[in-house]
């Protein structure tokens, strides 16, 4: 082991220490080590003696040189994972001053890209649902408000009468990070009308806004079924699920020329990472009909 090596690997065991001071699980602490192992062995071979001299252009060749070997993205999305924590300890312990692992990410493949809904498909949605009587005003409510929020299945769940605010237009979704998000006109409408005609249907919960017909509340399969059923009728490619309303509903906010913050807020997102990816896959041309 030479010099350089040594010192790389100095670090990886401090890095355990202290990782397991902290009560850090054993195997995930071996599953950090094994990817910075395997990242520190890789650097050696480029004659790198410590982690101050890594900068972004060597984990950018690192990560595409994990690619032509077959890795797959779950495994290099793994060891930026693996390399920002060690990072964030290297600077707390001021072996390092710079991060570069910031902004670094795995190639997404076509596979794993977005595929909303056109705005015209989802347009489509609430006049196709199926279902007879208070039924089928539960489900236009429950599609129209996908539409318009891009609301996460388990959010329409759990939604509360107490989230929506009709009159001012509003609803408040998720539930350890709560976000406030606009409804069209459309969406208010179609709540308002069902949840009046619900009003005779027995509840055994009526804290909660979408529910079956024994009066409990829907669940995330059932939406899942609703929403499905409606891409169908409405002879819309492909299976429609919540999902593909969400995606389709932050390329439609790019394509009014919301910028990535306001999407990123709107669609709940932890980082603006994740929002950035739609963006990206609609510049490439994936979803060009989607932005001006």
């Amino acid at each position: 082991m030479n010099k350089g090596s040594d010192a790389l690997q100095a670090s990886l065991v401090s890095y355990q220490e202290w990782l397991t001071k902290k009560g850090g699980a054993k195997l995930t602490i071996a599953s950090y080590l094994t990817d910075l192992r395997d990242t520190a062995a890789y650097l050696t071979s480029r004659g790198v003696t410590n982690w101050q001299q890594v900068d972004r252009a060597t984990l950018t060749v690192y990560l595409q040189s994990l690619n032509d070997k077959g890795r797959r993205t779950t495994t290099i999305q793994r060891r930026i994972s693996s390399l920002r924590r060690f990072y964030v300890y290297l600077q707390v312990t001021g072996q390092v001053n710079h991060d570069p692992v910031a902004l670094l990410k795995a190639k997404q493949t076509p596979r794993l890209a977005p595929v909303g809904l056109t705005p015209q498909e989802a347009d489509l949605l609430p006049d196709h649902v199926p279902g007879k009587g208070v039924a089928r005003e539960r489900n236009r409510a429950l599609v129209a408000l996908l539409v318009a929020t891009g609301a996460r299945a388990n959010e329409l769940r759990d939604l509360q009468t107490g989230d929506l605010d009709l009159e001012l237009g509003v609803v408040y979704l998720g539930q350890s990070s709560r976000r406030l998000v606009p409804l069209n006109e459309q969406a208010q409408t179609y709540l308002t009308t069902y949840l009046t005609a619900r009003a005779d249907q027995s509840a055994t919960d009526e804290g909660y806004v979408f529910l079956n017909n024994r009066g409990q509340p829907l669940s995330r399969q059932s939406i899942w079924e609703i929403v499905n059923a409606t891409g169908q009728r409405a002879n819309i490619e492909g299976a429609v699920t919540p999902q593909r309303v969400r995606d389709g509903f932050a390329y439609r906010l790019l394509a009014h020329g919301a910028d990535l913050s306001l999407v990123q807020q709107l669609m709940g997102h932890q980082s603006i990472l994740t929002t950035q990816v739609y963006l990206e896959q609609a510049k490439e041309g994936h979803h060009a009909d989607r932005l001006p």
